[in-house]
């Protein structure tokens, strides 16, 4: 055991070993503060942002929205109607000849049977977050004219890095109530029955 210590303080007495023990050392404690910093600052940058999103629908909305420069609300879709596969779609022959455009590259596709198939389908998407958001988007530009859309939760900030409706000013409504006025400027021929309900066995 003597021998073993005798071993261990000469090998520590050496100068080498010495800074490269310190410097060692010195890396993990600098590691760990740098590590610990970005923490502590990321939690702070997340309360302040919750706060702020608290704050800012807890104002009425001539305060949030009265200034040129503040962010302007989107306009909230009026209560849907009950849409289902029988639902009629009508269209004039202009409106016709500019959606058969819009979908030019799909009928190439799928020819005019398939294509009328996709266009007299009725769709149900149920939850309209970062996956079902991009589904409904993605029908509609495939030419899906008759949707139901349901979830019950609204545009907060968090979502504008995946909903595919999400902006500033749809910040504190429903999705499926953005995704609608949002559908509503790429399809406006398109009937969207957009459900703020959460999905259940009934």
């Amino acid at each position: 055991m003597d021998g073993y210590l005798d071993r261990l303080s000469r090998t520590f007495s050496d100068h080498r070993v010495q800074l490269v023990t310190a410097a060692v050392a010195a890396s993990a404690a600098t590691a760990s503060a740098m590590w610990g910093t970005r923490h502590i600052r990321q939690r702070q940058r997340a309360r302040k942002l919750k706060q702020e999103s608290i704050d800012m629908l807890s104002m009425d909305d001539s305060t949030v929205f009265g200034g040129d420069s503040m962010i302007q609300p989107a306009p909230i879709p009026e209560k849907s109607p009950v849409v289902t596969k029988h639902t009629p779609v009508s269209l004039t022959p202009n409106e016709e000849s500019l959606i058969r455009e819009q979908l030019a590259r799909h009928y190439a596709f799928l020819g005019d049977d398939g294509m009328k198939k996709l266009r007299d389908s009725f769709v149900v998407v149920v939850g309209a977050g970062g996956v079902g958001s991009w589904a409904a988007l993605m029908l509609l530009r495939s030419g899906v004219q008759r949707m139901r859309i349901i979830d019950f939760d609204q545009v907060t900030l968090s979502s504008l890095n995946r909903h595919a409706a999400a902006t500033r000013s749809t910040v504190g409504i429903s999705k499926v109530d953005a995704l609608q006025a949002n559908f509503a400027d790429i399809a406006p021929h398109a009937k969207i029955d957009a459900r703020v309900s959460l999905f259940n066995a009934d």
